[in-house]
């Protein structure tokens, strides 16, 4: 059953885990190579936001299938502190081929202005203005 559950942030296991998630699907030749952030969620209630959640990550996997290569991801959904502004973090392996592609493909999913964002992905930490990396 989805419940939501707020936090304030990862905690040191659920970071390890993402770490090792990361590190195994580059040894495995699937880098995770794509962020996609998406932010449709404002105008759903929360049981309509949980399968908005699971038909986009369906979508993704969709996606990887039908272009010939595997969907391995790591996601998160987040929100702000005040509980507003959820937004849906992807962390994909796109074939470098499929790259622009899948960009196209998801600002056509959701192309309202600011609803999709598709970037490169990479392991340098960086830090926020608030001091978190």
């Amino acid at each position: 059953m989805n419940r939501r559950h707020y936090t304030k942030g990862l905690d040191t296991k659920q970071v390890k885990e993402l770490t090792s998630g990361w590190q195994h699907a580059a040894r495995i030749g699937r880098p995770l190579n794509a962020m996609i952030t998406i932010r449709p969620f404002e105008d759903h209630d929360p049981a309509a936001r949980c399968r908005l959640s699971a038909s986009i990550k369906n979508k993704l996997g969709v996606y990887a299938r039908l272009h010939g290569f595997p969907f391995v991801a790591a996601w998160s959904r987040e929100c702000n502190e005040d509980g507003g502004g959820e937004h849906l973090h992807v962390l994909m392996y796109v074939s470098k081929r499929f790259y622009a592609d899948l960009s196209a493909t998801i600002i056509r999913w959701f192309p309202e202005p600011g609803a999709a964002d598709v970037q490169h992905a990479h392991q340098n930490a960086t830090l926020t203005p608030t001091g978190k990396m």
